[in-house]
């Protein structure tokens, strides 16, 4: 495995940080819906929570890949990347729920919630793993 710099492993324990949120919370909302909903719902849950993790996966890559550059750099590819997974997120939340025709079998609760709650899991983890870095700061 290549060296890593300090910021790119600073950026990756961030996103280890948030998958762990994320896909404890995904498996608690799959439980608490199966035993709710049934099948379509623990269904319903693991879909949002993968559709939800995939793209905090990406979006935090792409933060880690560009962790080296000017910090003013990263910040807005920080910034693009949360405002993008936003937007597309919303859409396809959007999509999924507004054509039943083709997505009839998704459970509409229990997606909204998944999706809050892993969106928040992951974001409070990413948080919390954050409060812990060892960010060197001082005047050069």
């Amino acid at each position: 495995m290549a060296d890593v710099s300090a910021n790119m492993a600073r950026s990756l324990r961030l996103l280890r940080g948030g998958l762990f949120g994320a896909a404890a919370a995904g498996a608690v909302c799959a439980a608490v819906s199966a035993v709710a909903f049934g099948a379509a719902g623990c269904l319903t849950a693991l879909a949002a929570a993968g559709v939800v993790i995939a793209f905090f996966i990406v979006g935090q890559g792409v933060v880690a890949l560009c962790a080296d550059a000017d910090p003013r750099a990263v910040l807005l590819v920080s910034l693009s990347s949360y405002l993008a997974r936003v937007v597309v997120l919303g859409y396809l939340l959007y999509f999924a729920l507004s054509d039943r025709s083709r997505f009839g079998f998704l459970q509409p609760a229990v997606l909204l919630v998944c999706v809050v709650v892993v969106v928040v899991a992951w974001l409070a983890c990413e948080l919390w793993t954050y409060t812990r870095l060892r960010i060197p700061a001082f005047d050069s």
